[in-house]
């Protein structure tokens, strides 16, 4: 069947499936095990993605499977489903991933954070922890996180805070995690001042996650936050509360959070609801084309407790475990290649299907395909932005390589001009078309247009990859465009000089 879409065709396929790099964010379990019981956990109700039913920890001999990553990646989470620090060997696994220019970030119900921890955390310099606290008042935390204990919240913060002031540290930076739930959206301009109590100046707002599990939260019938209206005049509250403080408000799933308030303008797309549904049949999808828009199967790399690698923190799908294969085995193998090529199709995996974090993109005709392009977005592959990183011994730092890869109707034209400029320091790089490298450049603060020359390219669509030379600094680029009249009126001028006219 001829290709519809840009999607459709195997170019756009093969550089989803075969131009893998490794991801940038490793999501390590530590432990699968809890001491609480909270009513939108899965695993309260046995349903944990994570694990099953079998809970355990990280250990230390699965972390050296992972290590080969760790020049490559720039962030690690040391959390998922279960509590962290109920990991005896958590100090030992921060100790290994330190060893690199990591980032190392852990979210924690806080309840263990006593004096032990507390000193752990600033004295390995660990970068941040989220302490997920989804309720203001006591009543509606006991009710929501049960079995923890606001008070002892409230006195290991008080504590983690003293100690961080008395070694003269920065780190961890604190923030709060808030997941918003019809049971608390009536609080959410009341966490304002407990996190301003708390000393924090970070609280990260979340919508309801249903991991796959509506009808047991029934989001289906009430909505992850409870009614639209109520829930966006809290929100609004809560922005107003804050405006006169020194705390910032974060969204997390930003365009899932502002569907869930009923105000999609927010979101600063354009986006319609009929984006959210997941109740479409396989056969309406395939007519309109829709593909579900995410990323994370090639950003992230999400390892549970037992050794299974899943494709992203919401799916219970297992790509491979490392007690069976090595992590490059299962990230550039074959069932991984199978499930990013299906989230590229208009039938994704099921996980994906009905993921509510992810919403549908429309897809690109081919008649609507532009001889040139603005490419400002930071998407993760194709159309946009990524991002390498690489860890080189002798530097305390990480080295990123931004890359950006687009498709542009091929006009058959002599040259490829593309406006650029650096967002600092001075900065170069080199073109590809296909598997043609067509130039050089160094872009400096002002925008510039640099013009490479093109070979006849007999392909109806040309990929063109822009890729920066190794360091910290990042490109703009402004518009790329296929050149015609530019070089005719040169050769019109040349020919002339020759015939002496």
């Amino acid at each position: 069947m001829t290709a519809r879409f840009l999607e459709d065709t195997d170019l756009y396929q093969d550089h989803f499936v075969k131009d893998v790099r490794y991801p940038y964010l490793a999501m390590i379990e530590s432990s699968s095990r809890c001491n609480l019981l909270c009513v939108m956990c899965p695993r309260t109700i046995g349903k944990s993605p994570s694990s099953g039913t079998e809970y355990g920890d990280f250990s230390v001999e699965l972390l050296a499977k992972v290590e080969s990553f760790f020049p490559h990646v720039d962030e690690v989470v040391l959390s998922w489903i279960g509590e962290p620090f109920l990991n005896r060997k958590i100090d030992e696994i921060i100790d290994r991933v330190k060893r690199w220019p990591i980032q190392v970030h852990i979210t924690t119900n806080g309840m263990l954070l006593d004096d032990h921890y507390a000193q752990m955390v600033v004295s390995k310099k660990v970068d941040s922890v989220a302490i997920s606290i989804d309720g203001a008042t006591d009543e509606t935390f006991a009710k929501i996180r049960q079995g923890g204990s606001l008070d002892k919240i409230k006195a290991n913060i008080a504590r983690l805070n003293e100690l961080k002031r008395r070694e003269h540290s920065l780190v961890p930076l604190l923030q709060v995690a808030f997941v918003v739930q019809p049971q608390n959206v009536h609080e959410l301009p009341d966490m304002v001042e407990l996190t301003k109590e708390l000393g924090i100046r970070q609280i990260n707002v979340s919508p309801l996650d249903d991991f796959l599990m509506p009808t047991e939260l029934g989001i289906e019938v009430q909505g992850a936050m409870g009614p639209k209206e109520h829930a966006r005049r809290k929100f609004d509250e809560m922005m107003e509360r804050a405006g006169g403080t020194d705390v910032n408000v974060g969204v997390t799933s930003p365009h899932r959070f502002y569907y869930e308030l009923g105000d999609l303008t927010r979101s600063g797309e354009e986006l319609w609801d009929d984006l959210f549904r997941n109740d479409y049949s396989y056969e309406e999808i395939a007519t309109k084309g829709w593909r579900k828009g995410c990323a994370v199967p090639w950003a992230h790399v999400v390892i549970g407790a037992n050794g299974e690698v899943h494709p992203c923190c919401v799916s219970p799908t297992s790509l491979g475990n490392l007690n069976d294969n090595t992590l490059e085995e299962i990230w550039f193998g074959e069932k991984y290649a199978a499930f990013r090529k299906a989230l590229k199709s208009t039938r994704p995996h099921r996980d994906c299907w009905g993921c509510r974090r992810a919403i549908w993109n429309t897809p690109t005709p081919l008649e609507s395909l532009r001889e040139d392009m603005e490419v400002l977005k930071h998407e993760i592959h194709g159309l946009g932005w990524s991002y390498a990183f690489e860890a080189r011994p002798g530097f305390g730092a990480r080295h990123m390589q931004p890359q950006a890869t687009l498709f542009l109707k091929n006009g058959r034209k002599p040259a490829l001009s593309i406006m650029m400029a650096a967002e600092a320091d001075a900065i170069g790089g080199h073109v590809t078309v296909g598997d043609t490298r067509v130039g050089k450049f160094r872009a400096e603060r002002d925008w510039r247009s640099f013009e490479f020359h093109l070979p006849p390219f007999e392909d109806e669509i040309l990929k063109v990859t822009i890729t920066t030379e190794p360091r910290s600094s990042a490109l703009l680029v402004h518009r790329v465009e296929q050149l015609e009249a530019r070089y005719r009126r040169r050769l019109r001028r040349l020919a002339h000089r020759l015939l002496g006219r």
